[in-house]
This record gives C-alpha cells, sequence and structure tokens, in this order.
C-alpha cells in the first residue's frame, strides 16, 4: 500500500514500490529456499542416509528472515497483528487517537528492538561465530536491525498519517437536497 504522491514525488513513488517488489522477493525466495532444502535434506537422510552438514542451521535461520521479513510487509500493508477493538466499541471520533497511541507504542518498540539488535550483531560479529557453513553469525543475524529500523520507519509514517486524522477533522459533506434544503 503507497501512500498518495504528487508530480514532485513521483520518483519516491516509484523507488518505493521497487523496495515493496525488493522485499516481496525476497521473502518468495527465503521461502522457496526453505522449502526445497527441507525437502532435500528429508529425502537425503532417508534414501541416502547422508545429509547436507549446514542445512540444519540454515533453516533455522531462513525461519527467521522469513517471519521478520512477513513482519516488514504486514507493517507495511497494516496488516500487523493488533487487536481490533476500536472499530468494535469506540465511537468514530476515537479511534483515530487510540491509532496515534498504539502506532506510537509500537514505533517505540521496534526503536527499543533497532537499538538492541544493532549491539547485538555488533557483538556477534566480534564473537567470530558460524551460523552455517561459513556464515558468520552476525550476516546471518543482520536481518534483526534491517527489519526492526525498517518497521520503525513504518510505524513512524502510520503514525503521522494517524495524527493527521486525528488533528484534521473529515471534511463535511455536500448538501443533499430533500425537502428541508429550499
Amino acid at each position: 500500500m503507497l501512500p498518495e504522491f504528487n508530480d514532485r514525488t513521483r520518483p519516491l513513488s516509484r523507488l518505493l514500490g521497487r523496495y515493496h517488489r525488493l522485499e516481496n522477493g525476497a521473502l518468495a525466495a527465503a521461502l522457496s529456499i526453505m522449502i526445497a532444502l527441507a525437502f532435500s535434506q528429508i529425502l537425503l537422510r532417508n534414501f541416502g542416509g547422508t545429509g547436507i552438514y549446514w542445512a540444519d542451521g540454515l533453516l533455522r535461520y531462513l525461519v527467521l528472515w522469513i517471519g521478520l521479513l512477513g513482519a516488514m510487509i504486514a507493517t507495511r500493508e497494516r496488516n500487523h497483528i493488533s487487536v481490533d477493538v476500536t472499530s468494535e466499541f469506540l465511537p468514530e471520533r476515537w479511534q483515530a487517537p487510540v491509532r496515534v497511541l498504539t502506532d506510537g507504542l509500537a514505533l517505540l518498540v521496534c526503536a527499543a528492538l533497532t537499538v538492541g539488535s544493532v549491539s547485538f550483531v555488533v557483538q556477534e560479529r566480534a564473537g567470530e561465530l558460524m551460523a552455517f557453513g561459513k556464515v558468520p553469525a552476525w550476516l546471518a543475524e543482520i536481518i534483526l536491525p534491517v527489519s526492526f529500523l525498517v518497521m520503525s520507519l513504518r510505524f513512524l509514517g502510520h503514525l503521522g498519517q494517524d495524527l493527521n486524522r486525528a488533528l484534521v477533522p473529515p471534511a463535511n459533506p455536500a448538501p443533499t437536497s430533500g425537502p428541508d434544503s429550499d
């Protein structure tokens, strides 16, 4: 879901569209690799008595990547996990302020997770641990700060949109013709 852009911001819209396709493609590729690798492991173990020694480690990291890429996309589409009690129980005029509060809290949580995950990845890099094969753990875990940063920026954008809705009253609908319109 792209925000509306005018002629001056059309290049930004195209850039965001490309980035969204990159996210979608990365998710599809990771899922495809995970399925193919898991299936190969099953075949090799059951019929060949062997397996790919680094495959289990890669599969664990692919689950992490798929989960976080999915969270990034869900946040982009505003389909992230949320409790939608506002539309059921709150009057219309309170829904936007409540969204401001929930988006603000989600932004704070994602920003804190960004900072924490950057620290974690830096420590992992210093430790020189391997995730699988010859791939360093910090490289496999780089999705953590990247995804939390992207989600933070998206929640910031959602917060701005919701603040606008909360502070700017909706335009009054045009009067309709009827017996009292004269």
